[in-house]
């Protein structure tokens, strides 16, 4: 069974562009470790992924992040990521 990064990375790159909840949270650093830490065949480097500095600086904008006033499907794609960045930390 697919790890839930590598479930996350298959969703993500089915999307196309305009489909991706941006508005009110930047995932770009999400976006920077997934490709720095996945692997094109989906394997997780969870040790780097774990060590990587910008995993606390991502963690910190979603701490700060007020999803109330968003989209359901945007607070989906929100608290899903807060699950998964916080299992990998």
């Amino acid at each position: 069974a697919p790890s839930t990064i590598e479930a996350h990375q298959a969703w993500h790159e089915a999307q196309p562009v305009e489909a991706i909840p941006v508005v009110g949270m930047n995932y770009g650093p999400l976006d920077m470790m997934l490709k720095k830490h996945v692997t094109s065949a989906g394997k997780v480097d969870y040790a780097s992924f774990k060590n990587d500095p910008n995993l606390n600086r991502f963690l910190n904008i979603m701490e700060a992040a007020d999803p109330s006033g968003w989209s359901l499907n945007e607070q989906k794609a929100f608290w899903i990521n807060v699950y998964n960045i916080y299992t990998i930390s």
